[in-house]
């Protein structure tokens, strides 16, 4: 790392930590202007305005990152921490206190129903089993249905007014002072669905599929939309053959369209179905497209022939005890000889048999509950997602999900099954998205993963728009200053407006924030202060993030990688998962392209991974074949040939362009 300039006073600074953190063991403290001779300090704060001060000495110290152990005979709890250098003390920070990253009710984010749930999600949100939740100022406290150190549920009242409340959190240690706020909390008053339901059978459909129902389907659909707050489509048993043909000789190739406030419901999966005969004509882009407010539950969905799609929809769709069952490849005839192209995935016409994702659901608030899933490609795209819940689901084909730049929502429970040609699962930032955060993906089950990278999890997709250096800094904004100006730097978008910002080396490194706004004159505002300011010495990276998630639980057998963060990912929690016959848990930086031909001024980008907490996780048997690393848990920086630590790419960049006041200092290293 360069040389760093210092305060004036070289107060030490303390702008991350990590936790939970227990007795006898290991804190980490990032941050700045720690010494040699810098001592961490902690106190147990279970006593408000009192606080008995024990010194420790650091077990490794840098002059932006220092190790000390808690004391072997503390009790669990929240500890008071700063760092001192001689007379000086950084501000103090709480070691286990809880920190609420999101909320989640049936009302979406931050919002939920009186008498309904709502989710709590964070870190050190219970200890030892005190967790309480309570409605802010005189507001009683809230039953606390399940506790964890990550997720809490509670069950509100259901005499509780609709309105605006404020709600606290407390995990059951650090006495009266404990009491942490959990951000504001909206709770609707319940309503009842007085829909009218309209049989399929009033329109003549027939239940034995030997006819087209087409067109009953559709006149009972648009009979629930024309009524006032629409109605429930009822789908009795039988089994229901949609053509598409609803006059003689003509073809609609439309999907089947639910307006919004529309449902379809069936007596049960088992026993109601509608099913898609082969088309001659090619397949629909999707069989049924739903609009805002609908539902479609207890249905079995029978598809075959080329397909794409089979559900799309868009924010506040609910898919609830689903069978589908979507089989390009239904009775054909082996996998070799002449059928081979078109019977296996990755064939000459799998593509064309086998499209998109079986469910593709963008905007927020969507539901995927209790599904029977079986298909050729993925099971779920799901884009934006902020509070969408995936969960209770079994999936069967070659792909498990695709969240694409998805931010506060759950996914859990969920059991993937796999095939010989299966690949991965993954939250990605494709199709333009840049931003992912804040994802409770747990307690989800992968199996039989052999396709493509077959990796369990995964992050995917990564790009920046800026790398460079700064000008002009105030506390929340500064002027980014192009290395070369006669060869500016070539990223993947243009647009700085709610991009991570990142200080990758030089004053203030280890930091990021968010660009709110990027003014005429090209300066950013960032959302908030940097707790360190950058300077002259110090490099910038603008781009994208996944970051702040919570891997909980997951179990991944004969699968590839268990728990994979791809670049750029920051402060996620990888707990307590268990791999059998998989091979590594691992956090990946980037340094870009161009490290094969050692040219240091040609580096292209430098995407993080930083802050990631990998705790109590298992592998039971790590001997997994077919490529890939046994089981280790590790952290490298990726590059296009040869693997550099991250911070040893930025000095052999500043060496390079002449950038670092002192190049003597920092040679290009040999590759690893």
């Amino acid at each position: 790392m360069s040389k760093i300039s210092k305060t004036p006073d070289n107060k030490p600074v303390v702008f991350w930590f990590s936790d939970p953190v227990m007795p006898d063991e290991t804190v980490m403290l990032s941050g700045a202007d720690f010494a040699a001779d810098s001592i961490v300090e902690m106190a147990i704060a279970d006593k408000e305005d009192q606080l008995d001060w024990v010194s420790l000495a650091p077990i490794q110290v840098s002059e932006v990152c220092m190790k000390a152990v808690v004391p072997s005979d503390w009790q669990a709890g929240i500890y008071a921490c700063r760092v001192r250098t001689g007379k000086v003390a950084s501000s103090t920070v709480f070691l286990n206190a809880p920190d609420v990253w999101w909320k989640q009710g049936e009302g979406g984010v931050d919002a939920t129903f009186a008498g309904d749930w709502l989710r709590i999600f964070g870190k050190c949100l219970d200890i030892d089993g005190g967790a309480r939740v309570r409605l802010a100022g005189d507001g009683p406290e809230i039953e606390v249905l399940e506790r964890g150190g990550f997720a809490l549920r509670v069950q509100l009242p259901a005499d509780l007014q609709a309105g605006e409340y404020g709600v606290e959190i407390h995990n059951g240690t650090g006495g009266d002072g404990g009491w942490k706020s959990a951000g504001s909390l909206t709770v609707r008053a319940a309503q009842p669905d007085n829909r009218p339901i309209i049989s399929i059978l009033e329109h003549g459909a027939d239940p034995t599929g030997m006819k087209d129902c087409t067109l009953a389907i559709v006149q009972a659909i648009e009979r629930a939309h024309g009524l006032r707050g629409g109605g429930i489509v009822f789908v009795p048993r039988g089994r229901y053959r949609i053509d598409g043909i609803l006059r003689s000789g003509t073809w609609i190739d439309s999907p089947l369209i639910l307006p919004e406030n529309v449902s379809l419901r069936g007596e049960g999966a088992n026993l109601s179905s509608l099913w898609w005969p082969s088309r001659a004509s090619g397949p629909l882009p999707t069989l049924i497209e739903c609009r805002r407010r609908c539902e479609i539950e207890d249905l079995a969905i029978y598809a075959q022939g080329p397909l794409n799609i089979i559900i799309t929809g868009d924010s506040e769709v609910t898919l609830r005890r689903l069978i589908i069952r979507a089989n390009p490849f239904y009775m054909a005839n082996g996998i070799t000889g002449r059928h081979a192209r078109t019977a296996l995935p990755g064939g000459e016409n799998a593509r064309a048999r086998g499209g998109g994702s079986m469910i593709s659901l963008w905007g927020e608030n969507n539901r995927v509950l209790d599904c029977d899933l079986l298909g050729p490609s993925n099971a779920f795209d799901i884009r934006t997602g902020r509070g969408t819940i995936v969960a209770g689901n079994v999936i069967r084909g070659t792909g498990g999900h695709m969240l694409n730049f998805c931010s506060e929502m759950i996914y859990e429970s969920n059991t993937f099954e796999g095939s010989p040609f299966a690949g991965g699962n993954n939250i990605a930032l494709h199709f333009g998205g840049f931003i992912s955060r804040h994802i409770y993906y747990a307690h989800n089950t992968t199996r039989h993963l052999y396709g493509g990278d077959h990796e369990c999890l995964t992050f995917d997709g990564h790009g920046g728009i800026f790398f460079g250096r700064v000008a002009d800094v105030t506390g929340d904004s500064f002027m980014p200053v192009e290395i070369d100006p006669g060869r500016p730097y070539q990223g993947t978008g243009k647009n700085f407006a709610g991009m991570a910002v990142y200080i990758i080396d030089g004053r203030g490194v280890g930091q990021y924030r968010f660009a709110r706004e990027r003014k005429p004159d090209g300066k950013l505002i960032l959302d908030r202060p940097w707790d360190v300011l950058p300077d002259s010495s110090s490099l910038i990276a603008v781009g994208g993030f996944n970051g702040r998630h919570i891997v909980l639980g997951n179990t991944g057998q004969d699968v590839g990688t268990l728990v994979q963060l791809y670049p750029a990912n920051c402060e996620c929690f990888v707990v307590g998962n268990r791999g059998i016959r998989a091979n590594n848990i691992n956090c990946l930086s980037s340094s870009g392209t161009f490290l094969h031909v050692k040219d240091w001024s040609q580096l292209s980008r430098m995407e993080v991974s930083w802050r990631n907490q990998m705790l109590d996780n298992e592998v039971l048997a790590g001997n997994a074949w077919g490529g890939g690393k046994p089981a280790v848990i590790s952290g490298q920086n990726f590059g296009n040939a040869e693997a550099y630590a991250p911070e040893t790419v930025a000095r052999a960049f500043r060496h390079a362009t002449g950038f670092d006041a002192d190049p003597d200092s920092d040679a290009v290293p040999e590759s690893t």
